[in-house]
């Protein structure tokens, strides 16, 4: 009976491994558009520029275990949790990158990146 007990919470430990960092309630008030070209430009005028920043995700329980999609799901959501940590409500989002491992006939996609620029576009965007 304890025997199981170990087993069942060792693989829980190893099942909360594997989950991603969910997306925070602030970060689900940030809005993330691809990018509209190399411009540093924002797409939507007002906006403050806050900085880059970098979302990623990778698999913690092997490459096989998450797809691709979501791998970028993971990436996307931390760049919002990351965007609103800084002040911002709007992200341009650039191509997401993604890592590959395994050998010849076993590679798979283990890891997503996603860069994008911070803004401030609310009413505090004007702040100095």
């Amino acid at each position: 009976m304890c025997r199981d007990s170990t087993l069942l919470a060792v693989l829980g430990l190893l099942a909360m491994g594997c989950a991603h960092e969910p997306l925070t309630p602030a970060g689900a008030r940030v809005a993330v558009t691809p990018s509209a070209s190399a411009s540093t430009a924002p797409r939507r005028p007002g906006c403050r520029r806050l900085g880059t920043i970098v979302g990623v995700s990778a698999s913690a329980c092997g490459s096989g275990w998450k797809s691709k999609h979501i791998l970028l799901a993971s990436a996307l959501d931390d760049l919002r949790n990351k965007a609103a940590a800084i002040g911002a409500d709007y992200v341009e989002e650039h191509t997401p990158e993604f890592g590959w491992s395994g050998e010849f006939h076993g590679t798979s996609t283990s890891s997503a990146a996603v860069q994008g620029i911070a803004y401030r576009c609310g009413a505090a965007s004007t702040d100095p």
